[in-house]
């Protein structure tokens, strides 16, 4: 008998920050699909937004681009389908809906713009795949929200999204970022907003034993320099424990470093360098609130549930 052509679809998730492209094919493994190609380019939508609203016309012109391109290179690969979901920083923009027709226009694909809640549905199916019915928070920070989910047995029980994000944070708090000598009175002022960020979110304290897993590029790319990776190896980084002393000695490192210097710490790349600063400060204050002595970190995010939902 002839083999069957593998199906092959693609999902482009849009966020605040930056743009991901992932293509799969079929597969008759969990979940359903291997992923073929994964792209991730840092295209700062959200830059300004928090000020007035609207999306930018060089963010929008850098992300068009992009998304342009993925959509393209998906397309190389013979993909079926190819899904489109935009988070935080269309979920927030008065122009998002001429963003998005644009893409339509130029690309032939439709942007889903999806609620907080259902993000966090989505990261959560994603982080929990291997955690083996055991009770756990999943954190996903993003470039304009960040979002929790409980579960217990693989069972959601609550769900938060917060407005609170790497960029928000970098443009309050460290707009000068990184001048090699970010003032410890900001790294404070960013903690304290953030604590009172989650506070007010309502989140609580999860019971001791569960499992803190975080999602998304900031933690990746801690998890990336702490085990000094050149670039970035999903394999060697998914499952990657982050403590308390990791997360302080990279803040102190952040904070005392130029961007000449931060671009040669394995693992940071250029494009993260300006906002790694204002990522480590949530984690950390995440971990505080959470008296978590460690995160796990895990290389699955939303466009990793989108292609499960696609080839289910």
């Amino acid at each position: 008998m002839p083999d069957i052509p593998k199906q092959k679809k693609a999902v482009i998730d849009i966020g605040t920050n930056s743009i991901k492209l992932c293509v799969a094919e079929s597969s008759n493994t969990p979940p359903g699909y291997l992923p073929i190609y994964d792209e991730i380019k840092i295209t700062r939508l959200g830059e300004g937004l928090s000020e007035k609203n609207k999306l930018g016309a060089l963010p929008s012109e850098r992300s068009m681009q992009t998304i342009q391109r993925f959509a393209a290179k998906a397309r190389e690969f013979g993909v079926s389908e190819i899904r489109a979901a935009g988070t935080a920083a269309l979920r927030k923009a008065a122009n998002a809906g001429s963003f998005c027709s644009k893409v339509k226009d130029t690309c032939g694909i439709d942007v889903e713009i999806i609620s907080g809640e259902h993000e966090a549905q989505l990261s959560h199916s994603a982080a929990v795949f291997s955690a083996h019915e055991r009770d756990c928070v999943v954190f996903d920070i993003g470039g304009g929200s960040t979002e929790f989910i409980y579960s217990r047995n693989n069972e959601i029980c609550a769900r938060i999204s917060l407005n609170l994000g790497v960029m928000n944070i970098k443009e309050k708090y460290f707009p000068h970022e990184p001048a090699g000598n970010a003032n410890k009175d900001s790294v404070g002022e960013a903690c304290l907003e953030i604590a009172d960020n989650l506070h007010q979110g309502g989140l609580a304290v999860p019971e001791p034993g569960a499992l803190l897993i975080g999602i998304g590029g900031t933690i990746t790319t801690m998890a990336l320099v702490k085990l000094k990776l050149p670039k970035f190896l999903p394999d060697k980084v998914n499952g990657t424990a982050l403590n308390t002393n990791d997360v302080k000695s990279q803040i102190d490192l952040y904070q005392n470093s130029t961007q000449e210097e931060r671009v040669k710490i394995p693992g940071l790349c250029a494009d993260r360098a300006d906002i790694i600063l204002a990522g480590a400060c949530i984690v950390k204050t995440v971990m505080d609130s959470f008296n978590a002595k460690s995160v796990t970190v895990s290389t699955n995010g939303l466009r990793h549930a989108v292609l499960a939902e696609m080839f289910r």
